[in-house]
C-alpha cells in the first residue's frame, strides 16, 4: 500500500474507533457520521491501491467505486449501501430531526470491516 493510501486507511481506522466510542455513549447520529467517514476514507484507500484517481466529492467517490466495483472486488450491494450511508450522514448532520436507526449504524460498521478486508486488514 502506498503512503497516501496508508494515510487514508489510518484516518478510516481512527474514525471507526471514534464511531465505536460514540456508539457506546448512545450517540447514534454522531457515531454514524464517524462511521461514514471511516467508510469514505477506506474507499479512498481502496481506490488508491488500485491506481484509480480520487474524486473530491463524496458522490464522485461512490460513482467511481460503482464503475470499478468488479476490478476492486466490491459487491454491488456494498457500493449501493455507501451511497445510502452518504445520504443518511448528510441528513443526520444537517437535518436536526433526522434519525439514524441502530440497524443503520450496525450495518455500516459491518460494511467498514468488509472494506478493510479488501485492504487486507482486519478491524477489531
Amino acid at each position: 500500500m502506498d503512503e497516501e493510501a496508508k494515510r487514508y486507511a489510518e484516518k478510516a481506522k481512527d474514525s471507526y474507533r471514534a464511531a465505536l466510542i460514540l456508539q457506546k455513549q448512545g450517540l447514534a447520529v454522531d457515531a454514524f457520521s464517524r462511521a461514514y467517514y471511516s467508510a469514505f476514507n477506506a474507499g479512498r484507500a481502496i481506490m488508491l491501491n488500485a491506481g484509480l484517481p480520487l474524486s473530491k466529492m463524496h458522490s464522485g467517490m461512490v460513482a467511481r467505486l460503482w464503475e470499478s466495483r468488479g476490478k476492486l472486488g466490491l459487491d454491488a450491494k456494498l457500493v449501493r449501501n455507501l451511497s445510502r450511508y452518504q445520504t443518511l450522514r448528510e441528513g443526520g448532520d444537517y437535518a436536526p430531526l433526522e434519525d439514524i436507526r441502530k440497524e443503520d449504524l450496525a450495518e455500516i460498521l459491518v460494511d467498514i470491516k468488509k472494506l478493510f478486508a479488501l485492504l487486507g486488514e482486519k478491524l477489531d
